[in-house]
């Protein structure tokens, strides 16, 4: 009888962090739960010493060894066929879920009607701020939805909808991911489980992210050995699924905006790569009197940005960015002389949405 969770590990990263990942997934998974180790091109023998090791601790695990690297969509598809288990659940090696989180995520398919794809709520270890609550969307703009945020900034032990989520830590079923024929091999090592998770979503599917699931992810780590331009990936996703991709970011901002006590107008300073933020404003709750855009957008110091006269304005200020992290952490002493706490706003293409302090 097979299992009922199937772990699909691609392995391509070092043994340090392979050791640690390996030792927190053998305290969260159950004796009857399948593990497939993927080695995509693995010749480090620390790296194979451990995939041996921890077979030897838990039985139900099948090491598969490719000696080229076939990327990160091509080893996970291939694991998936030698799966057994109902429910698959996507690890990186650089996650680090808690105990309990995988049930958590696959309790969502019970309880909820035509579920595809459910993810954790994503936390980066280094400052325990979210890493990803799945994808929102603008125009040809893809992000990991509340990144840089506290924890609070969103609804504990709640599902959240999405159009797209990230497979970093994400379970869907065994049916529905042969059904829907898998990754998509076009893409080497990036896109491919967020495109997955969006195909479902546009086959009438429901993808989730569940707040009380919670791992820590160290963004990158279990993918830096390679290095691959994903701008031929990044195009073969938008002319594949522009026009079905519902651009929901000035929806989600606004929707933000509407659960806090905003001034009536503000003067908008635009410090951003993005350029359809005069959508955006269309749709936001609030009166924007007059728009500054800074064409210098890769420099977040506000000192060399923008005079002096505009720190003195009595009326609010709405800051609009690429990450409000990155923006208040060069700017804490500019914000204190400011002494505007509590009016003005920071806005980010992540959807975040914070008072300055």
């Amino acid at each position: 009888m097979g299992s009922n969770i199937s772990y699909i590990i691609a392995v391509q990263d070092s043994h340090n962090l392979f050791d640690n990942f390996l030792d927190n997934l053998l305290s969260i998974i159950d004796i009857q739960d399948e593990v497939i180790l993927f080695l995509d091109g693995v010749h480090n023998l620390k790296t194979i010493s451990l995939s041996n090791n921890f077979k030897s601790r838990h039985n139900n695990t099948v090491i598969i060894q490719e000696n080229r690297i076939v990327g990160y969509t091509v080893a996970n598809n291939s694991a998936v066929k030698r799966s057994t288990g109902k429910y698959l659940c996507f690890l990186n090696t650089d996650t680090f879920p808690e105990r309990n989180s995988v049930k958590k995520l696959i309790s969502a398919f019970e309880c909820k009607e035509k579920t595809g794809v459910v993810q954790g709520l994503l936390v980066y270890p280094q400052n325990l701020k979210i890493q990803s609550t799945g994808h929102i969307f603008g125009h040809y703009i893809n992000k990991h939805a509340n990144a840089f945020n506290n924890q609070n900034s969103v609804p504990k032990n709640s599902l959240i909808k999405r159009q797209a989520v990230s497979s970093a830590f994400y379970v869907t079923t065994k049916t529905l991911f042969d059904d829907n024929n898998g990754f998509d091999e076009h893409f080497f090592n990036s896109f491919q489980a967020m495109e997955f998770s969006l195909r479902l979503t546009l086959s009438g599917y429901a993808c989730y992210v569940d707040t009380g699931a919670i791992a820590y992810h160290i963004q990158g780590a279990s993918r830096n050995c390679i290095n691959r331009d994903e701008v031929q990936q990044a195009a073969y996703f938008w002319c594949k699924h522009k026009n079905a991709i519902k651009e929901d970011l000035s929806n989600y901002l606004a929707q933000e905006m509407n659960k806090i006590n905003l001034q009536k107008d503000y003067i908008a300073i635009l410090i951003s790569n993005y350029r359809m933020w005069k959508h955006t404003f269309s749709v936001l709750p609030l009166n924007v009197l007059d728009k500054i855009e800074i064409h210098n957008n890769t420099n977040y110091d506000l000192y060399s940005l923008i005079s002096s006269s505009i720190k003195r304005q009595p009326i609010s200020i709405l800051f609009v960015c690429d990450n409000y992290n990155e923006l208040y952490s060069k700017n804490k002493k500019w914000f204190l002389d400011r002494k505007r706490k509590g009016d003005d706003l920071i806005i980010d293409t992540h959807g975040n949405v914070v008072f300055t302090p």
